[in-house]
């Protein structure tokens, strides 16, 4: 405690210095040298009449009067006030005076300006020795704080001494105290758990004791371990629960004028005469907003097991409805799309509708990767090559496999096992939910979702679905494990 109190009254002592003398001395510096470049610019002016002059040493009397108002703000003894409080005044004496010299130098009356300028350079001289008489009191100031702080370290340096003494006496009366209050319950504890062993001379007491507290500390992490992992599995279900509701009150919100859009547009569509191309805009508007229902209602499934309205489909079919779908954003993009197919692939049973969301999220996010490295000039132009082929997986038989990959920046190795995470995006203004949905959607289909890196160094994902399919909600390893 004694200490303590010595280490904060030296603070105090610091602190007094750098808030106050500190900045006063460099306030009466500064006040010094406004002063004496004021008198320079006077004097050039006399010399050769210049307007400039007159400017910069307005400045300066600025600067003067800014430094003035400082060093009156750090001020707390009435002592400094007083020296500072007659330095204003004089000051502004000082001012009016010099006007009325310019005045008589400008109408040409040098004799009556040369008479004033005397009487002015005596107000100068006072406030040059006020200043000097303010900047030496706060370099006495720091002088007496400087001696006693080093008499106080002086006192402590001795109760240090003394506290050292008296700690070595107190420590020798815990030794004993140890010996015969501590060390002894402890041997006898030691016996009661494991007397052969600590009879045998293998271990002494404390190491007894030592073991008991390890195998503690090792029941204490595996408890943290899991209440962590639990936590971690509450708040998942907190988000999950939360998205839900911000789902429930997105669709509600934006299906009813969008399917007022859409009857809007079966009406204008019947009743107007359109040309082919106006026809065919019409119905690439129908499709945009049944692909904005579609993100609605899969933005409403992510907090709840979605309905599979399954279909005999042949994928080869909805990669090439995914790539119409995003035609106009990869041309506006600038991005080649490399569709690599031996020949189409076969038919299996799958929802079409959900499968394209997939293949689009996919694409899509491979085109925002190619936008931000091109803005970064990273790349030329972007491409996205898609593969479609068949395989065998141990798990799954026969498996049609479509990968998306992209020449892009790819995605860093300490993100890649949480791609699928709900809310883990790796973009400023992602939602985090694109990849987690899409992998469940294909885990639904008893297929897999997986990340590679990709062989020209950007992003390879691969969707893997069964030929035959599996058991509805049979669970997989891989990706759609962190989204599921």
């Amino acid at each position: 405690m004694v200490s303590i109190w010595f280490i904060w009254q030296m603070n105090s002592l610091l602190y007094s210095i750098v808030d106050e003398d500190l900045p006063a001395l460099e306030a009466a510096e500064e006040l010094m040298t406004a002063l004496v470049m004021q008198k320079g610019y006077l004097t050039y002016f006399f010399q050769d009449g210049e307007e400039a002059w007159l400017t910069a040493l307005e400045e300066r009397n600025q600067d003067f009067r800014a430094w003035l108002g400082k060093a009156q703000r750090l001020s707390r003894s009435g002592e400094k006030r007083e020296f500072l409080d007659r330095i204003e005044v004089d000051y502004s004496r000082l001012s009016l005076l010099r006007d009325r010299v310019v005045k008589h130098y400008k109408n040409g009356e040098r004799e009556r300006g040369y008479r004033l300028h005397l009487e002015a350079r005596k107000v100068f001289e006072a406030i040059q020795h006020l200043t000097r008489e303010y900047k030496q009191a706060h370099v006495l100031r720091m002088d007496r704080t400087k001696a006693k702080m080093l008499s106080r370290a002086g006192q402590l340096r001795w109760m240090s001494l003394a506290g050292t003494a008296t700690a070595v006496l107190i420590g020798a009366g815990l030794a004993f105290f140890l010996l015969r209050q501590v060390l002894g319950p402890i041997r006898r504890l030691a016996l009661e758990t494991d007397p052969d062993r600590l009879r045998a001379g293998s271990m002494n007491e404390v190491q007894a004791l030592r073991l008991g507290v390890e195998g503690l500390v090792e029941e204490m992490g595996q408890t943290r371990s899991e209440l962590e992992l639990r936590g971690e599995h509450l708040i998942q279900a907190s988000k999950l629960a939360s998205v839900g509701k911000l789902a429930a009150g997105v669709a509600h919100s934006i299906r009813n004028p969008l399917t007022s859009v859409k009857m809007r547009l079966f009406s204008l569509e019947r009743s107007l005469d359109l040309s082919r191309l106006q026809r065919e805009d019409f119905e690439v508007i129908a499709e945009e907003i049944r692909h904005v229902d579609n993100i609605l209602r899969n933005f409403l499934e992510f907090s709840r097991r979605p309905k599979l309205a399954m279909a005999r489909l042949n994928p080869s079919e909805t990669v090439d409805q995914a790539l119409e779908l995003v035609r106009h954003r990869l041309d506006s993009g600038g991005v080649e799309v490399v569709l690599e197919r031996s020949g189409r692939l076969e038919e299996i049973e799958a929802d079409p509708e959900q499968l394209k969301e997939v293949l689009v999220n996919l694409i899509v996010n491979a085109c925002e990767a190619l936008a931000a490295q091109r803005e970064e000039g990273g790349i030329e132009r972007g491409r996205i090559t898609i593969t479609e082929a068949q395989g065998r997986d141990p798990e799954l038989g026969r498996t049609l496999i479509i990968k998306v990959e992209d020449n892009g920046p790819g995605v860093p190795a300490e993100a890649a096992d949480q791609l699928a995470t709900p809310f883990f995006t790796t973009k400023e203004e992602g939602t985090g939910l694109g990849l987690s949905i899409a992998s469940r959607i294909v885990t639904e289909h008893g297929g897999r979702l997986d990340y590679e890196p990709g062989s020209r160094g950007g992003a390879c994902f691969v969707v893997t679905l069964p030929v035959d399919q599996r058991p509805e909600g049979e669970p997989m390893a891989g990706l759609e494990e962190a989204g599921s």
